[in-house]
């Protein structure tokens, strides 16, 4: 098991280290143009999360999901959707390229599964973000997650998130440690009770500042 994926970022911890710059005003600013990123200690706070969701990747009769920390929109017409993966470089996962990357290079479709807040499905999130495929585990299963067949690529949607998209890669930009894929959007799929208007999203896209008792 790797180093486990957490859904829940705080700042600072012992762990992330304090942020260290100059006074600028109410502010401390740091420069990191020629920072290396063995070197970024406590710039953290600029590595804020976007909404998770689960990257299903396949190749012949191999299928993975992972963890990703970052997916957004990039365009609306035609749709597009955009996500970060490790490719080079040391990580908190270990060295070197995604197991789900080189299934993506293989075969350049996946879907996208978007959670939400639930205990079940945040120990999806943990399980997803916490193993590896090449290590031969079936995250899938281990998750407790079903699938259906998607319509129109060959990876998998996973049935219990509500909102699930059909992509087939469109780029795949290096950036240095990550490459960012941008995928188009073939399909997607909502919950019927969602359709219906049963249940609707909350989404919240605003940090929750606390100030920490001295």
């Amino acid at each position: 098991m790797s180093k486990s994926f957490s859904p829940v970022y705080t700042y600072p911890t012992e762990k992330t280290g304090f942020f260290k710059g100059e006074r600028a005003g109410s502010k401390r600013v740091k420069d990191i143009k020629d920072v290396e990123h063995s070197a970024y200690g406590g710039w953290w706070p600029s590595f804020f999360p976007t909404s998770v969701g689960f990257l299903v990747t396949r190749n012949g009769d191999t299928t993975n999901v992972m963890t990703i920390a970052c997916m957004s929109v990039v365009n609306a017409y035609p749709f597009m959707v955009g996500f970060p993966i490790h490719v080079k470089g040391k990580s908190e996962r270990g060295e070197g390229t995604r197991y789900s990357y080189e299934l993506l290079r293989a075969n350049p479709q996946f879907t996208l599964n978007v959670p939400y807040i639930d205990t079940t499905m945040t120990k999806r999130v943990l399980i997803c973000g916490s193993y590896s495929g090449r290590d031969g585990v079936d995250k899938i299963a281990k998750a407790n997650f079903t699938t259906m067949p998607s319509r129109h690529v060959t990876p998998p949607i996973l049935n219990e998130c509500p909102l699930n998209l059909e992509c087939r890669v469109h780029s795949d930009i290096d950036l240095g440690s990550h490459h960012w894929i941008i995928g188009k959007v073939e399909a997607v799929y909502l919950d019927e009770e969602m359709a219906e208007g049963d249940k609707q999203f909350v989404w919240r896209s605003l940090p929750e500042l606390i100030r920490k008792e001295k």
